[in-house]
């Protein structure tokens, strides 16, 4: 807590809430490393009041990866820790490690809500739970290397009676992770089975993150525009889901993504 007309450890100006979370030079350093479209403006802030307000306006820059999840609760948890550390222990922290320290709390704390999403109701969550009986079966992977931004695509879809109806991988450039060439490979797969005419569809995936979003209708930046894609997509199905399965059973498009990425070239292939 604090005590009435106390000076700041740092600066020596007079202590208050409002000091230690925007108004001290090291806040103030705090505030210009955080990766905020807009940090706070400490000439209109003269309460808490003022500064809830402000914070409202205090939003992350896209490429953090956050989502709707705000930064600023972090970054004030750590400032009055930091404040804390110094007043009781006399130890100082450096700006960019209470930033760093901010970052990592929030991209945590959004983690877990994305897993507990999944058990709460969604519009864009799947419809069903289990694949229906007359469901056709997309297995979808991808490959993607590291050094050189590309990746292979596969998707296969069998028929309800397990039947291969369709095959057929593809090379991407220019593909910032393996979630967005996951997330690429279930687009095209999808985008197979309606020109198929498909109804109804089940789809399989390795990659468990993927399928947690589709579920749950969770959010990710670097691939929210596939997902709206996705999304749109699904309209077009009387019935769809989304699986995870262990990359053991889905080896047989885990060994063509590697392939495609590996020959880089785009083939199709029916069945």
């Amino acid at each position: 807590g604090l005590i009435a007309e106390v000076a700041c450890k740092r600066c020596g100006e007079l202590e208050d809430a409002i000091h230690v979370l925007v108004n001290c030079s090291y806040a103030k350093q705090v505030w210009e490393l955080s990766p905020l479209v807009k940090p706070p403006v400490t000439s209109m802030i003269h309460s808490m009041h003022d500064l809830l307000i402000e914070a409202k306006e205090m939003i992350t820059l896209p490429p953090i990866g956050l989502g709707i999840t705000p930064l600023f609760p972090w970054v004030f948890w750590f400032l009055w820790k930091a404040r804390n550390r110094l007043v009781f222990e006399r130890k100082e922290t450096a700006a960019s490690e209470t930033c760093v320290k901010a970052l990592s709390e929030a991209r945590s704390w959004h983690l877990a809500n994305l897993g507990q999403s999944s058990r709460t109701p969604s519009s864009r969550r799947s419809q069903v739970s289990k694949p229906h009986k007359d469901a056709f079966s997309c297995f979808t992977d991808a490959s993607w290397q590291q050094s050189s931004h590309s990746c292979g695509l596969v998707w296969i879809i069998k028929s309800p009676s397990a039947t291969v109806c369709l095959q057929g991988t593809a090379s991407r450039p220019f593909v910032s992770s393996a979630l967005v060439a996951e997330a690429l490979a279930l687009k095209a797969g999808i985008q197979e089975a309606l020109a198929m005419g498909v109804s109804r569809l089940a789809c399989f995936s390795d990659c468990l993150v993927l399928v947690q979003l589709l579920n749950s209708g969770g959010h990710v930046n670097e691939i929210d525009g596939v997902l709206e894609d996705i999304h749109n997509a699904l309209g077009s199905f009387l019935s769809f889901s989304f699986h995870f399965i262990p990359r053991a059973e889905n080896s047989q498009a885990d060994a063509l993504a590697k392939s495609a990425l590996n020959s880089c070239t785009s083939s199709f292939v029916r069945i």
